[in-house]
């Protein structure tokens, strides 16, 4: 399913899109199979390296988003300095292609099969039970817990940009794209932790059920407030813990 992505920014798209063609070639390496996401940046694409049938996905930038290459630059050092994180995507390489007149950057990463955690939560009447969006929820905080250790931080976290894939009775979780504010890097660590929280709200229902759910689910929300959530928990590390010690109210 093709998804419209977020502007992280709260920015309206472009107007033209690359709209780039099944079967096209990609300087010379790659054949596109399919159109994955759009968003504020540019388009995700699958795409098979002709050499080995392997398959990957390439970023597109938008040229007026990405001036001076600054954007695409940005985001593949981010996903270098990040490597060693298995829940975050491994950047390959950069090749410089011609669209619509424009040189345009794309950025190759490994693909990643799974199910967008916003269409996983419609799958199931748009609701989670707690104790399966409290997994979830460990599994991502497990994930970004070195993460935020090592000081960075994901920088657009939500549903749209969370991957899952079931195995059994565990979540296999990566986490897509990302963005590089200008904040403080402790600044954004706490904001990853309120989007956490928010990515839980959602999957139990948001406002519709939220006043369904119980006291255990209710306690991490915090009614969504910042301030509240960034006193109890400060990063990833912290909710991770929270989750391994509450005790459930009967």
């Amino acid at each position: 399913m093709i998804r419209e992505l977020d502007d992280p920014k709260g920015g309206e798209r472009l107007s033209e899109r690359f709209d780039i063609p099944t079967g096209r070639t990609i300087a010379g390496k790659y054949q596109v199979n399919s159109l994955l996401g759009v968003g504020w940046e540019g388009e995700v694409y699958l795409v098979e390296e002709l050499q080995t049938g392997i398959e990957r996905a390439a970023k597109f930038f938008y040229p007026e988003r990405n001036v001076k290459n600054r954007r695409a630059n940005n985001f593949a050092k981010k996903l270098h300095r990040n490597r060693h994180h298995h829940i975050l995507v491994q950047y390959l390489h950069q090749e410089r292609v011609k669209l619509q007149g424009h040189d345009v950057t794309c950025l190759v990463s490994e693909f990643i099969e799974g199910q967008i955690l916003t269409d996983y939560i419609k799958n199931r009447d748009n609701s989670l039970e707690s104790y399966e969006a409290l997994s979830i929820l460990w599994e991502i905080c497990s994930g970004l817990e070195p993460v935020h250790q090592a000081g960075e931080y994901h920088g657009d976290l939500h549903t749209d940009n969370i991957l899952i894939r079931r195995q059994g009775i565990h979540f296999h979780i990566k986490l897509i794209d990302s963005f590089d504010w200008k904040d403080s890097r402790s600044k954004n660590v706490r904001q990853d932790v309120v989007d956490l929280v928010r990515v839980l709200y959602d999957m139990v229902g948001g406002r519709d059920r939220y006043s369904e759910v119980g006291p255990e689910i209710k306690g991490i929300c915090c009614g969504l407030k910042t301030s509240l959530i960034n006193k109890k928990f400060k990063n990833a590390g912290q909710l991770r813990s929270h989750l391994d010690s509450f005790l459930w109210e009967y």
